[in-house]
């Protein structure tokens, strides 16, 4: 296994992990070692990828939004407008159910930190 697909491997550990802490614990009791404790990974790792809680909650805000985006402006699709209409709504669905975590948690973010008002 090459270093880049470990680094995407423990990448992913660490991100199943938040999911998984904030939806336990919700974002405010949070802490990188409630994270770094369900990825099964050292403390000092989580910081080789992400700075803090915020920041990996950053990036996932930002993964969910483009996917979004890519229903929401779909490309290389020939639809008309009630076709795109629909092809937003069941994409922004999707995301939804499959992101869940990630939207509650960010709403509740936005009580603890003015920063993700804009997410």
């Amino acid at each position: 296994m090459s270093i880049l697909t470990i680094k995407m491997l423990i990448r992913e550990q660490i991100i199943s992990g938040a999911i998984e802490a904030f939806s336990e614990l919700g974002y405010g009791k949070t802490t990188v070692e409630n994270i770094t404790t369900r990825a099964d990974i050292g403390y000092g790792t989580f910081y080789q990828y992400f700075k803090n809680k915020q920041e990996l909650l950053d990036v996932l805000a930002d993964d969910l939004a483009e996917q979004v985006k890519a229903y929401i402006h779909p490309q290389n699709k020939q639809l008309n407008v009630l076709e795109v209409i629909k092809y937003g709504i069941k994409g922004i669905l999707e995301c939804y159910i499959n992101h869940k975590i990630v939207v509650l948690t960010l709403k509740e973010a936005i009580v603890f930190d003015r920063h993700f008002e804009g997410k």
